[in-house]
C-alpha cells in the first residue's frame, strides 16, 4: 500500500494542475491511470465513434472552392494522423490517390 501511495504521489507531480484535478481522489496507481486513460482516450464506445467519424471524413474529403493545396493538405494531414493516432492506417499509396482525386480543376 505505502508503494501504490508512493506512485500516486510520483505521477501526481508530473501532470498539469488541470489533469491533477481529475484524478487527486484516486488511491491508487491503477485508478489514476485508468482515469487518465478514459479522459484522454475515452472509453472504447468513444473511440470507436472517434474512428467512425474520422473515417467519414476521410472518405468525403475533398478541397474546398478557393482553398490553398497548403491548406488542403494540413486538412488532410490532420484527418490521417488523428486515424493513425487511433490504429488506422493506410498505405502512402492510398494517401496519395486520395489527395490526388481530391484536388479541384483549378
Amino acid at each position: 500500500m505505502v508503494l501504490k501511495a508512493k506512485a500516486v504521489n510520483m505521477l501526481n507531480c508530473e501532470i498539469s494542475f488541470e489533469e491533477y484535478r481529475k484524478v487527486s481522489r484516486c488511491k491508487t496507481a491503477k485508478k489514476f491511470w485508468d482515469k487518465l486513460q478514459v479522459t484522454h482516450e475515452g472509453t472504447a464506445q468513444v473511440k470507436e465513434t472517434r474512428i467512425d467519424m474520422l473515417s467519414k471524413e476521410y472518405e468525403m474529403f475533398s478541397m474546398k472552392e478557393g482553398e490553398s493545396i497548403d491548406d488542403m493538405f494540413e486538412r488532410f494531414s490532420i484527418i490521417i494522423n488523428s486515424l493513425d493516432a487511433m490504429g488506422i492506417t493506410h498505405s502512402e499509396q492510398m494517401l496519395v490517390r486520395k489527395v490526388l482525386r481530391s484536388l479541384t480543376r483549378e
